[in-house]
């Protein structure tokens, strides 16, 4: 029994901390603009004119701001479902390859925005690392839903 309650609690706080993130996101979004000024007042690119700096990193902060919020909200749907006792259906599985794909679609972001600011490859490695194990995970809800359905049709 307290291992179901830890487990309901569990998911309380990752449904919260979904919603922080989509607060940070949201945040961020709103801000991009001065939180640019300020990045770019203390680095060295302010003083290169040769390329729109400020586009260029707005343009990859809400570009990479579109596959995040998908991100989240398949997140929250998966922690919805799971709240809800499903756990090996295919809703889940779903939820993993949006995930996934998202995660690739912000490394294939940054990667191109590597072009201009290196620092972005780390980004990019981190996300296409994320995707990767999100689809290995994905695999394996795949093959439990189907070693699940072939036991309820035994039953």
């Amino acid at each position: 029994m307290k291992q179901q309650n830890d487990a309901v609690g569990s998911l309380a706080i990752s449904q919260l901390l979904v919603k922080i993130f989509l607060g940070v996101l949201v945040g961020v979004d709103v801000a991009a603009y001065w939180l640019v000024e300020w990045f770019l007042s203390w680095t060295r690119y302010r003083l290169t004119a040769d390329l729109p700096w400020q586009a260029l990193f707005l343009l990859t902060i809400y570009a990479a701001s579109i596959p995040a919020y998908f991100a989240l909200y398949r997140l929250y749907r998966l922690l919805a479902n799971l709240d809800e006792g499903q756990v090996f259906v295919e809703q889940n599985v779903t939820c993993l390859a949006v995930l996934s794909r998202c995660c690739w679609a912000v490394a294939a972001i940054c990667l191109a925005s590597a072009l201009y600011y290196l620092p972005y490859l780390m980004v990019m490695v981190a996300a296409a690392f994320m995707a990767l194990i999100l689809r290995i995970v994905q695999n394996v809800f795949r093959q439990a839903c189907e070693m699940k359905d072939e036991l309820d049709l035994t039953v």
